[in-house]
């Protein structure tokens, strides 16, 4: 006979080995719940982030939220938005799986459709003339074919072909084809107000803010009595605006920022990535850097005013660099001007006039070339300008110019 201790010791360890398996049973009981719970964020995030390439892809005009089923089958729901923001989009999606969500946000810009390196109109312009160490490294248009050798302050080309691609007669004169951004420019330039924007003082804008709402107003900055910015950072979406000339100093941080005023310069050796928008002026300074995706962009006041942007030696500016007339001026004159040294990784667009001697790696569209020198100033003449496409292994899309029906995720946000 077994003695009852016997009994006890049988019962004990009876019930240990079954409080041991319940609980292993229970710890991969909540390993499940949890792996489940995990991969339900990871497709919720990852439906968000299809969402958002679809509607960049698609070309969707609507700029209000929209809810939508992304595989039709009642399971995957997001919703979406949409908002001009500057030269880009900024899109929005919060996506639903279960209990899940996920919210992301990114902008998207224009691909570039134009491979040709040099785009005319015909104007009054006979042929261009080359001199010193002009390169034009790729497929031009301009007026009548008719490329030729010149002889500017003791400086004859320096080449040996003038075209370096397929030569084309222009076929008209140059502009914006897509009517919604020219409109998009003019609401910036003229600083117009907007209903998709709420005021916030600077102060509390400059503080980093994670949990802001992609799908809220774009924060605005009114800055009163404020001349220059320095010593502080900002992050987009957000805009700067000021009715006085603006300087965006050396110190000053900016990502994914719009800033309009009168006038703008970016003091030398700022590094930023910003889209600047002004009526009168933009002049970046020796040294600055601008980063892809930035902009900038000039529109004449429609009042007969003159607009430009002048980019001196050693700047860089990756992007869109853009001087528009107004619609409904007819007196003014916009003006692009970089300086030797210069590179700009992307497009240059100007319904006026262009300067050029820096180094383009993109796209340069304008109604003519100017030359100024110490005597006088030469229309139709390029001066040891480089233009030429980009490098191998960067894309770079047109930002202004660019196919706006079909576009590209260029910069992903931080999870709100």
């Amino acid at each position: 006979m077994l003695r009852a201790s016997a009994l006890f010791y049988a019962v004990t360890v009876a019930l240990l080995v079954g409080m041991i398996t319940s609980a292993l049973i229970l710890l991969v009981h909540f390993r499940n719940v949890e792996t489940e719970r995990w991969l339900a964020g990871q497709r919720a995030l990852a439906n968000a982030r299809s969402a958002i390439r679809l509607a960049a892809a698609s070309g969707d005009p609507r700029t209000t939220e929209h809810a939508f089923d992304l595989f039709g089958n009642g399971e995957d729901s997001v919703l979406l938005r949409m908002r001009p923001y500057g030269l880009l989009d900024h899109v929005a999606a919060r996506a639903r799986i279960a209990d899940h969500w996920a919210v992301e946000s990114a902008f998207a810009g224009g691909r570039d459709a134009d491979a040709r390196v040099l785009v005319l109109g015909r104007g009054d312009l006979s042929a261009v003339h080359l001199c010193g160490d002009a390169r034009v490294l790729g497929d031009a248009a301009v007026p009548n074919a008719d490329v030729r050798r010149g002889y500017i302050e003791s400086r004859p080309f320096t080449g040996e072909r003038l075209v370096e691609g397929a030569l084309r007669a222009s076929e008209g004169n140059v502009s914006l084809s897509d009517p919604a951004m020219l409109q998009r420019i003019a609401a910036n330039c003229h600083r117009l107000a907007a209903g998709d924007q709420r005021p916030v003082a600077w102060e509390r804008a400059a503080v980093p803010d994670s949990t802001v709402d992609p799908f809220a107003p774009f924060p605005l900055v009114e800055l009163t009595g404020i001349r220059e910015l320095d010593g502080l950072s900002f992050s987009g979406p957000l805009i700067l605006r000021s009715a006085d000339t603006l300087v965006l100093g050396p110190g000053l941080r900016l990502d994914m920022v719009i800033v309009q005023a009168p006038f703008i310069t970016v003091a030398a050796e700022a590094m930023l990535v910003v889209q600047c928008f002004a009526d009168q002026g933009i002049h970046v300074e020796q040294g600055a850097k601008l980063l892809y995706p930035s902009a900038l962009v000039v529109m004449t006041d429609g009042r007969g005013g003159n607009a430009s942007v002048t980019i001196d030696a050693d700047a860089v500016i990756e992007g869109a660099v853009v001087a528009c007339m107004d619609p409904g001026d007819r007196k003014g004159t916009a003006l692009i001007t970089t300086r030797p040294g210069t590179l700009v990784r992307g497009e240059v667009f100007s319904d006026g006039l262009l300067e050029h001697r820096g180094v383009l790696k993109g796209t340069a569209a304008a109604g003519a070339l100017i030359l100024h020198t110490a005597s006088s100033t030469y229309r139709g003449y390029l001066l040891d300008g480089v233009l030429a496409r980009p490098d191998p292994g960067i894309s770079i899309g047109a930002l202004a110019t660019g196919d706006r029906r079909h576009k590209d995720v260029l910069r992903w946000m931080p999870p709100a």
